[in-house]
């Protein structure tokens, strides 16, 4: 298994592998901090901030489930879409964020659940508004 950090060029979209879950611990915390004080300055979010941030937190959670087997790296999500949260999504279509999770559960959305979290396809929320 490779050993703390290297990015990737793959299918034109630019993939970071991180090996060492304090890293990655670290990598979200400032992802989480630095997007607060955008928001604090009143800037927008970052989109990908918190998806990137809720993912690592759940990569780092399965990892410590497991521990001392080394794990290999999956995609969780398809890396060719963008991915966004529930609340993101409500706000994209217009709706509470419980609409949109019936919406997923019930297949209406292209979503994923991961770590007890519906992620939304971006380009679904756009053609739903349209």
């Amino acid at each position: 298994m490779r050993r703390g950090l290297s990015v990737e060029y793959v299918d034109g979209v630019v993939c970071v592998v991180i090996a060492d879950v304090d890293a990655l611990h670290e990598l979200a915390a400032i992802v989480a901090q630095s997007n607060s004080a955008r928001v604090y300055r009143g800037g927008d979010p970052l989109r990908s901030a918190e998806p990137f941030v809720s993912a690592a937190r759940a990569c780092i959670a399965v990892r410590e489930l497991v521990p001392g087997k080394e794990l290999e790296p999956t995609s969780i999500l398809p890396p060719t879409a963008v991915w966004i949260t529930a609340d993101q999504a409500a706000s994209e279509l217009g709706i509470t964020a419980r609409a949109v999770t019936k919406r997923a559960a019930a297949g209406g959305l292209v979503a994923k659940k991961v770590a007890g979290r519906w992620w939304i396809n971006l380009k679904e929320t756009t053609r739903e508004a349209a």
